[in-house]
């Protein structure tokens, strides 16, 4: 059908209510476009307005809702077919309808909630007013959460499924920081929302550094992980240490203001089965213990949780990374003054190294003198377990002796010892002038034909091994190609040039 055509219909004076209703929605399926122009029309009739707001496309209802005169019934036939929209809200206010621009905020879907805001400050020239931004974050709120179902998925399937819930949980605090961030007035009102508070208050100290002390304070619940105690189970005491914790650390002012929650924390946790020397086959876990120790305050408590320092058995793999996360758990108990000294003497025997270290220095002069006797002990020890390297003297020294040589030779007996004593010998054999091409011979080849210093020597060697044989000097430039093994010498290697 012709486009000139259907708009001619439309405009026919003896057309029917369902006739004129009939092109409307043949234009909407067929030239949507067409519908703004009939809108701006001053001879269409109040029915044809309400149709064309019905039919219109999403993408086309502000334009043809700009170009209508405002009416209440056009904008319940807007909401009826549509929705709420972020057009709709703006224009509500735009014509007076403030109430019903905060109600339809509240019904938004939460990835128009954004748009909103732009459209806002596009129309009005200034920022959201507190009520529709408010609007906003419930509806942001409001989106259902269906149960994450990972029964009958492969492993693969399953993290699939967890990494695209935690990416879409990630989008939706995104969005309510977006909405909350320019109201810091209300973050204390979002904290203690009785119904949304948990959501809000993890967004805010998610997100939010330096956060005012009245906030911190109304955050409290989501810091002290007191929904974590409501669900009986003692593996969730160690997730709610290490919780409170890290939140601790990201919001240091909090030790200030509620130093009396966070020691019930920690004895909570005690209460409800935490103990610091973990479960039969898992053993302490450093990074509870850690968490304990700064937050708790009971010296009997930490006491036991310095016990399990020295109790604990180092496991067969990723030795280093346990001794690590052992050492800041010791820093951790050895920092907080409520800590009994005499249980961190008692323990320093079976410390390591690190985590001696991190007591040094300490507020406790005993303490710290007990723990540098204890390091000192074991790094005498770690040099008595050191093998004892025989250098090769340096010429200076060769040079006073009667026969240098002699001296030399002396030393390749060592050729056969540990590796760092072959290695010792090697590199002072080559170093020194007076090394001749017999001891030469006894090195590795890879190592003699690398040395700057005895360059001369080596060429000497190779020139009295080929001779004025051809054969031999192509043997050469074969043999510079040839990977060298460590254990082949460099007489080894000048035998192979001759050919024998």
């Amino acid at each position: 059908m012709v486009y000139p055509a259907l708009t001619a219909l439309v405009s026919l004076d003896d057309l029917s209510t369902g006739q004129r209703r009939g092109a409307v929605v043949a234009l909407a399926d067929l030239e949507p476009h067409v519908l703004v122009e009939l809108a701006e029309r001053d001879d269409v009739p109040a029915d044809i307005r309400v149709d064309l707001v019905r039919e219109v496309p999403e993408f086309l209802l502000e334009q043809v809702l700009r170009a209508l005169p405002w009416a209440d019934e056009l904008f319940r036939a807007a909401v009826e077919k549509h929705g709420a929209t972020p057009a709709l809200v703006v224009l509500c206010a735009a014509n007076g309808r403030r109430a019903d621009a905060v109600g339809l905020a509240g019904r938004l879907r939460p990835a128009m909630t954004t748009t909103v805001e732009y459209q806002w400050e596009r129309e009005f020239g200034e920022p959201l007013p507190p009520e529709v931004r408010s609007a906003l974050v419930r509806a942001v709120l409001a989106e259902p959460h269906p149960p994450l179902d990972l029964s009958g998925m492969n492993r693969w399937q399953r993290d699939r499924a967890l990494d695209q819930a935690t990416a879409a949980e990630g989008v939706r605090r995104e969005r309510l920081w977006h909405l909350v961030k320019p109201d810091p007035e209300r973050w204390v009102r979002h904290a203690e929302d009785p119904d949304h508070g948990a959501d809000l208050r993890q967004v805010l100290l998610d997100h939010a550094d330096g956060l005012p002390d009245a906030v911190l304070l109304a955050c409290l619940p989501t810091v002290t992980s007191e929904a974590l105690r409501r669900k009986p189970n003692e593996l969730l005491t160690g997730v709610r240490l290490r919780q409170t914790a890290e939140w601790v650390r990201r919001h240091p002012r909090i030790r200030e203001l509620a130093p009396e929650d966070l020691a019930r924390v920690a004895r909570e946790v005690v209460e409800d089965g935490w103990r610091a020397s973990g479960w039969k086959h898992t053993g302490p876990d450093w990074a509870e213990i850690t968490a304990f120790a700064e937050l708790g305050s009971d010296p009997e408590h930490l006491a036991a949780a310095v016990t399990a320092l020295g109790a604990a058995k180092a496991p067969d793999r990723d030795l280093a990374l346990w001794h690590d996360e052992r050492a800041r758990a010791v820093a951790a108990l050895g920092a907080n003054p409520r800590v009994p000294v005499d249980a961190l003497l008692a323990v320093l025997p079976t410390l390591d190294r690190h985590a001696l270290e991190v007591l040094v220095p300490h507020r406790d002069p005993a303490l710290e003198q007990a723990a540098r006797d204890h390091l000192d002990r074991l790094r005498s020890a770690a040099v008595a377990r050191e093998p004892v390297i025989v250098a090769v003297p340096s010429d200076e020294e060769l040079a006073t002796l009667p026969d240098p040589v002699a001296a030399l030779r002396g030393h390749l007996r060592h050729l056969r010892g540990r590796a760092a004593q072959r290695d010792a010998t090697c590199a002072g054999l080559l170093r020194s002038r007076f090394t001749t091409a017999d001891v030469l011979r006894e090195l590795p080849a890879v190592l003699v034909l690398e040395s700057a210093e005895q360059a001369a020597e080596v060429a000497r060697s190779i020139a009295r091994t080929c001779g004025d044989d051809l054969r031999h000097w192509r043997n050469l430039a074969a043999l510079k190609d040839t990977p060298l093994a460590r254990k082949t010498t460099f007489g080894a290697w000048l035998d192979a040039l001759a050919g024998s």
